[in-house]
């Protein structure tokens, strides 16, 4: 867009130069007070100072200013904000299209501050578990189970069957069974925290009837025997790249195992073979610690 050449002082005609001399300088959005004017009628007179025609009315209540000094004075004088109430009644008579405008740009802002509001809203209080698996979850956390649940929809959510028997007030627990040299992985629905570890892994390799398939599957686990296998508990949250594993005792039940340890849903135990184990990261348990120690310990007797 071309701009306009600029209108020169020297060509503008002499009889309107003491008329653009005699006008008021502009600073900023209002001009200084004019020199004062004689003979100004009443309702055309600047109502703070009284001296000069008025330029500018007040948004808020209606009074004429003739400058901006005059228009601060005026909100200082009389508490005055300078902005138009957008509630007050409006007489049809008096709405025009400035009445319009302004009514639609209060509505608008309306609609970005409820729109602002909703997205700032304080986030809702957790969704409360039902009533089985609350008393599950509080049951295992009293055992000293650091238990934690998955979102609903997770695999192993789905797969969870552990469930709180509050008459025995005992926990079946949903166990997942890993054989790495086999390839192979079995799961117990609900066993009871009651039972030995020995005893539920004794299942799954001893002859039984309907156990061929799965026997024969873990035949080098059968083979090993059960007193030479080794059970193993991954401990969570620790480095993928470096994974520690607790040693769980075949002869201690359930609920002494677990007591303690982070468990996500279900246990999640390994079984190895004898030459598998120098492949795992092992760490001691505190029991385990103070068992050794009680074992290094000379006998000693005092005369």
């Amino acid at each position: 867009m071309a701009r306009a050449p600029p209108i020169l002082v020297d060509s503008w005609p002499e009889s309107i130069l003491p008329e653009v001399a005699s006008m008021p300088v502009a600073t900023g959005e209002l001009a200084v007070p004019p020199d004062p004017t004689p003979d100004i009628p009443s309702e055309q007179q600047c109502h703070q100072c009284h001296e000069h025609a008025h330029r500018y009315r007040c948004p808020a209540c209606d009074i004429r200013t003739c400058s901006l000094a005059c228009t601060k004075a005026h909100k200082q004088d009389h508490a005055c904000t300078g902005k138009r109430s957008r509630t007050d009644m409006v007489t049809l008579s008096d709405f025009t299209e400035r009445q319009l405008l302004s009514d639609y740009k209060f509505l608008e802002e309306a609609a970005r501050l409820h729109d602002v509001a909703q997205r700032s809203e304080a986030p809702r209080p957790a969704r409360q578990l039902p009533l089985g698996l609350q008393n599950f979850v509080d049951e295992a956390q009293r055992r000293g189970v650091k238990y934690e649940l998955l979102p609903p929809g997770m695999q192993r959510r789905k797969q969870n069957s552990s469930r709180f028997d509050r008459r025995s007030r005992t926990i079946f627990w949903h166990i997942h069974w890993h054989f790495p040299a086999a390839k192979e992985s079995v799961h117990d629905l609900r066993v009871s925290e009651q039972t030995p570890l020995k005893q539920i892994l004794q299942q799954h390799i001893s002859l039984a009837p309907g156990n061929s398939v799965k026997r024969h599957a873990l035949r080098l686990y059968v083979e090993a025997g059960l007193e030479n296998l080794q059970i193993l508990m991954k401990k969570e949250y620790c480095p993928a790249n470096k994974p520690e594993f607790h040693h769980l005792d075949v002869d201690m039940f359930l609920r002494q195992l677990l007591s303690g340890k982070v468990v996500i849903e279900f246990p999640v135990l390994i079984v190895l073979l004898p030459e598998e184990k120098k492949n795992y990261s092992i760490m001691q348990d505190a029991a385990d610690v103070r068992e050794s120690n009680a074992k290094e310990e000379p006998f000693s007797t005092t005369l």
